[in-house]
């Protein structure tokens, strides 16, 4: 506690003790760093991005980063790429729950024979069904949590004949009639390239 010292007959001193010096320097420390900072965050601007779900916000954000030369460190560019695999996939599954719900039969013309199964005597129309359900039973939030390189390999083939397919196409030609993210058709277009970089990866 500060105690009062007389220095002379008309004045009086304030002697402090040990503690309250020591506070009085830290409120002096607290009082420069917040002037500090006022000054700093007077530089800053502020925007409040707002917009519907797949309007182009973070690629915005993403967009300005690589303007203002801002690198994407490796930790990063593998978040990337699991959100690239989950696109593909994911908007496939899409595409096969839209087709089915808007009554699209699958295409006579456009599903060019996979590699797959080689001389397998399966119609190509089963094959297409068989592949769809296996995308239908796919779990969101797991395949959100456990996608890497080996999964998304092991789906890539089964979504690439899918997208060969014409009625998949004409469920995609009506994309406005249910969500898809407008991502999906350029990493399907390229998903032969996303694999053959997944596959390197890999090794």
């Amino acid at each position: 506690m500060a105690e009062m010292v007389w220095s002379c007959s008309c004045c009086i001193r304030i002697k402090s003790s040990p503690e309250e010096t020591e506070q009085r320097s830290r409120s002096r420390q607290i009082d420069k760093l917040l002037e500090k900072d006022k000054h700093h965050f007077k530089r800053q601007v502020k925007i409040l991005l707002l917009g519907a779900g797949e309007s182009g916000k973070s690629t915005f954000i993403k967009q300005m980063k690589i303007i203002h030369g801002l690198h994407f460190d490796d930790e990063l560019l593998r978040e990337y790429r699991t959100i690239i695999y989950q696109n593909v996939v994911l908007g496939m599954k899409v595409l096969v729950d839209a087709r089915r719900k808007l009554g699209i039969a699958w295409g006579e013309e456009g599903s060019q024979e996979s590699d797959l199964g080689g001389g397998d005597s399966r119609s190509k129309i089963d094959r297409l069904t068989e592949n769809a359900e296996k995308l239908l039973r796919i779990d969101n939030q797991k395949t959100n949590e456990l996608m890497d390189t080996r999964m998304f390999l092991d789906y890539a083939p089964i979504v690439t004949e899918l997208w060969r397919d014409s009625g998949i196409r004409r469920a995609f030609d009506r994309r406005r009639e249910f969500q898809l993210p407008d991502s999906v058709q350029y990493f399907l277009d390229n998903i032969n390239k996303i694999g053959r970089a997944s596959c390197r990866e890999r090794v």
